[in-house]
């Protein structure tokens, strides 16, 4: 293996698109390759060699209306691009397959699913620091509308009402918009690095998951993998 770093901040998707686009076929045919295996649903149009693309899914398209407009256009655009244009897709889902094979007329030939699993790990750490003494259920959160995460606290606190004596965790970056009132019982923990994330989902009753939209909804597997029921949504993927 030899690493080839490419000068530029992926966190800056403008900038990244551009590399990806004008530089990195330069690069790729500098580099003689045989195959170039692009990651996150966007590859070269004119790469030089044979290109396979992984697109997990098609979130542009399912909350296209709750994602920026610039997003939603250039990402829609270049995935669209990219899936039509590349020798081989790969997604994470047969949900994801039927997806891209529907919205971006891909030939079901040209997909292939490769599942994803859960990666076995020992929790660490002591759950009560973050979940407190009470019982508690644990869900992850993010800013994405397809996480669900309104709803999810409306209905623990209608659960609480009916007399649910379990506290709420919510592990993740929690988004600087927030999700309105917050109902008592719930608790943040923020980032947490893996082996302390699982030790607080290993301590859990239950993980929930709501979502409207996954690709593929690993958190459920990791959950399952520590003996941990799960409360999901049948939407998607799920």
């Amino acid at each position: 293996f030899r690493r080839v770093v490419c000068p530029v901040v992926a966190m800056h998707r403008e900038r990244r698109y551009a590399f990806e686009q004008f530089r990195l076929p330069a690069w790729a045919r500098a580099e003689e390759l045989n195959v170039l295996h692009s990651l996150g649903y966007v590859a070269p149009l004119l790469a030089p060699c044979p290109s396979v693309v992984t697109i997990p899914d098609l979130n542009t398209v399912a909350f296209g209306r709750q994602i920026s407009r610039s997003k939603r256009i250039v990402l829609g655009a270049f995935t669209k691009w990219s899936a039509r244009r590349a020798d081989h897709v790969l997604t994470i889902s047969s949900f994801s397959k039927d997806h891209i094979c529907e919205v971006l007329g891909v030939p079901r030939e040209n997909v292939t699913v490769t599942l994803l699993a859960a990666n076995p790990r020992e929790p660490a750490g002591d759950p009560a620091c973050v979940s407190g003494e009470r019982p508690y259920f644990v869900a992850f959160i993010s800013g994405g509308p397809n996480k669900n995460i309104p709803f999810l606290l409306e209905a623990f606190e209608k659960a609480r009402a009916l007399g649910l004596e379990h506290d709420l965790v919510l592990v993740g970056h929690r988004p600087a918009s927030g999700f309105g009132r917050v109902p008592a019982g719930v608790r943040f923990t923020g980032w947490l690095p893996d082996d302390r994330r699982d030790a607080v989902v290993a301590g859990a009753d239950a993980l929930v998951f709501p979502s409207l939209y996954e690709g593929f909804g690993l958190p459920v597997l990791e959950a399952m993998a520590l003996g941990v029921p799960v409360l999901a949504s049948d939407r998607a993927s799920l």
